[in-house]
């Protein structure tokens, strides 16, 4: 008889224990948590992207964080060769808020950050907006407000798109006519326009090593060119592939000894020329880091003035001829200015 009574003593306590944790928890007047929801469109996201949101709402069914039981609509747009995506939150009252977003791994802090800001004003959502501070790991980037919402101050213009490009390349180039072998190195600047992009370069190039017994002795020929690139983006992602036309002058200047043939003695032979250039190259990017690439490119140049003939490229009869043509392979490293 006494063992009954304890066990129907014990089921008891654990119905009353049950009851306490169902009903008394939170007070009757909370009304129901509403997370945040996903817009269809975001089925369609990549992977990582999708498995952030789905973090997100699983944080917004946390009640009592500024962030929780937001009542909104989550989506989600990646513009096509982007390297940021555009996280947009809209409150069951309509008011709606828009923030790039550069990774994946951003996108819930930023995210936590816009759920808590959206909901309408009601006041103790507003003392909540106010007191709040977004954690230290969210990255600052521009919002757009709808015209009800309240001023949140400037934002920053950050978008994570480089603003600029720069590259420095050591080169080595097959130099025609002049039948030589070209070394040394070009620094440029490039504007991206996605998916085209145009820039200034120079390169500095001195004769390493002549394949024909040239008439002056000690020859040495160096160019200097200065030109204009404008290109096209055929590949992004993973490697890229820019396509391109180039345009320059080069200054070339070419010396020599000249030889005692006649005995009274050798004599500096020297001359110099200006020479316009037409070109277009490949060049392939390879991702160490998201501002660093290694470079690959494969270039060509002729000189329109060799049209004319192979006479006018001869400066003086103990000195090669001007190049005709060059083709040229370049490595180096570019970084990109945010």
């Amino acid at each position: 008889m006494a063992v009954r009574l304890g066990n129907e003593f014990r089921f008891v306590s654990r119905s009353l224990a049950s009851a306490v944790l169902l009903f008394g928890a939170e007070p009757a007047a909370a009304g129901p948590c509403k997370p945040a929801r996903l817009d269809r469109a975001v089925a369609e996201s990549p992977g990582p992207w999708q498995s952030a949101l789905v973090e997100l709402v699983a944080a917004s069914t946390e009640a009592g964080q500024p962030w929780g039981c937001p009542d909104s609509q989550l989506s989600l747009a990646l513009p096509e060769a982007q390297s940021y995506a555009l996280l947009s939150v809209e409150s069951a009252s309509g008011r709606r808020m828009e923030r790039l977003v550069s990774t994946p791994a951003d996108l819930v802090p930023i995210g936590k950050a816009l759920l808590a800001r959206v909901e309408p004003l009601t006041e103790s959502a507003a003392d909540r907006s106010q007191s709040y501070t977004p954690p230290p790991s969210v990255t600052p980037g521009p919002e757009r407000l709808a015209p009800d919402a309240p001023d949140l101050g400037p934002a920053p213009a950050e978008t994570g798109e480089p603003r600029a490009y720069f590259d420095a390349q050591g080169s080595a180039r097959y130099a025609g006519a002049t039948d030589g072998l070209m070394a040394g190195g070009s620094l440029r600047a490039t504007l991206p326009l996605h998916p085209w992009m145009v820039g200034l370069w120079g390169r500095y190039e001195a004769l390493a090593h002549s394949f024909t017994e040239p008439g002056a002795q000690e020859l040495f020929v160096g160019s200097l060119a200065v030109g204009l690139v404008g290109g096209y983006r055929m590949v992004d992602e993973p490697v890229r592939l820019d396509v391109g036309v180039t345009g320059s002058l080069a200054l070339i200047n070419m010396s020599g000894e000249q030889p005692d043939i006649s005995g009274d003695g050798e004599g500096e032979v020297e001359a110099g020329s200006a020479d316009g250039r037409l070109g277009a190259e490949f060049r392939l990017g390879v991702p160490f880091s998201r501002s660093w690439h290694g470079l690959a490119t494969v270039d060509a140049e002729i000189a329109p003035a060799a049209l004319a003939g192979e006479d006018s490229r001869v400066l003086d009869e103990l000195l090669p001829p001007l190049p005709a043509y060059t083709v040229g392979l370049s490595l180096g490293v570019e970084g990109a200015l945010r």
